[in-house]
């Protein structure tokens, strides 16, 4: 574990409570979702949240050089932004994997047929 996720995960637990507080994910993909869809959008969500990543750590990098109630705020909404982030890319890769499932289903179906 890095420093950063040291730092990060309390925060990040406290950010998005406990197991009960969460919403639920829809349980089946929605009608627009698609296998070629995931494979865009997944890689472009978790690129996405490497960058905010990196930017956190430079920041959490400042502050630590530096403590200053500026520098505790940056890296506090770069935390914000990755919550926000991994909050936005779960849902999806559910849909995702749910869908991966079902094509793979129907393929074992149309093996056996």
């Amino acid at each position: 574990m890095t420093s950063f996720h040291a730092f990060a995960a309390p925060l990040m637990f406290l950010l998005l409570g406990s197991e009960s507080d969460r919403v639920d994910v829809p349980p089946s993909p929605t009608p627009s979702m698609t296998l070629e869809r995931c494979a865009v959008e997944v890689p472009e969500q978790a690129a996405k949240f490497q960058r905010l990543e990196s930017e956190a750590q430079r920041l959490k990098a400042a502050y630590d050089k530096q403590p200053t109630p500026e520098n505790e705020a940056a890296v506090l909404a770069a935390v914000d932004a990755m919550t926000e982030q991994l909050m936005a890319r779960a849902p999806l890769e559910y849909q995702c994997e749910q869908l991966q499932r079902a094509s793979q289903v129907e393929a074992a179906k149309r093996a056996v047929d």
